[in-house]
């Protein structure tokens, strides 16, 4: 948790679809590897009010688990997991926090059940201005920002939009 009110919604979802969840803050450790007391699968690096060079045990708990969990970055998270992955997170000219936009996706089982472009709500002042050689992109809305990612070897995945609020379809 990246002290960002969308946890708690994120949260809420999951444990209404049966999953067992955890939150631990992102200064809660100093050192990733003090996460694997909890045994757990599934990692989620939540949205959050800074940069991921303010995320701490985010952006060391995506290099730490790389090999051997399955991650999703929100927001903050997809930032994070760029940057991780030698990708460059730059300051946009114009804030998009509670703009709704279309997503243009590419087919891949993270958009499983969604036929066509849907809207999205965004809640950013920072984007992926250079993509890591390590991703690929999955998609990207109708102002062309990059909206979800992948990476091309690991279970790892990035959403610049928010998949938890309302006003996203499909979500």
């Amino acid at each position: 948790d990246n002290y960002d009110s969308f946890s708690y919604t994120i949260i809420y979802y999951l444990k209404e679809l049966g999953f067992e969840c955890k939150v631990i803050k992102n200064d809660a450790f100093k050192k990733a590897k003090e996460l694997e007391k909890f045994d757990f699968t599934h990692l989620i690096i939540s949205p959050g009010p800074h940069s991921p060079k303010e995320s701490k045990l985010s952006l060391k708990a995506i290099k730490y688990f790389k090999k051997n969990k399955k991650i999703l970055g929100i927001c903050l998270g997809h930032q994070c997991i760029a940057e991780i992955f030698g990708g460059r997170v730059s300051k946009m000219q114009n804030p998009m926090h509670g703009k709704i936009s279309k997503l243009y996706f590419k087919k891949d089982p993270i958009f499983k059940g969604i036929k066509k472009e849907i809207e999205i709500c965004l809640y950013h002042s920072l984007h992926i201005s250079s993509m890591p050689k390590k991703c690929k992109i999955l998609a990207h809305n109708s102002e062309n920002i990059i909206m979800a990612i992948k990476h091309k070897k690991y279970p790892i995945y990035g959403l610049q939009f928010h998949p938890e609020a309302v006003l996203t379809q499909k979500g």
